[in-house]
């Protein structure tokens, strides 16, 4: 799949470039709505199904759950110590 950016359910943009340019110049734009529901469509399909590989192929262990909790203690005592009164 080439590089794909959706803006909401309104426009996406594919990244297959003819020449070498900067932003989204030359950059195929589409608009149609039935065309950005597919390629929304096409995206998932193709997250879930990388995600579900990702998962079978490097299932979590014990230690990077451990440290996600680790990071969700810091994150939310950092909230508690930074939030306005």
């Amino acid at each position: 799949m080439p590089n794909l950016l959706i803006v909401g359910n309104t426009i996406a943009y594919e990244g297959m470039k003819r020449r070498t340019t900067r932003d989204l110049r030359k950059t195929h734009c589409e608009t149609d709505p039935n065309a950005v529901a597919e390629l929304i469509a096409d995206f998932e399909r193709v997250y879930q199904a990388s995600s579900l590989e990702n998962e079978q192929t490097h299932p979590p262990d014990g230690r990077l759950l451990e440290r996600l909790r680790e990071y969700l203690i810091e994150a939310e005592s950092t909230v508690a110590t930074t939030a306005p009164e």
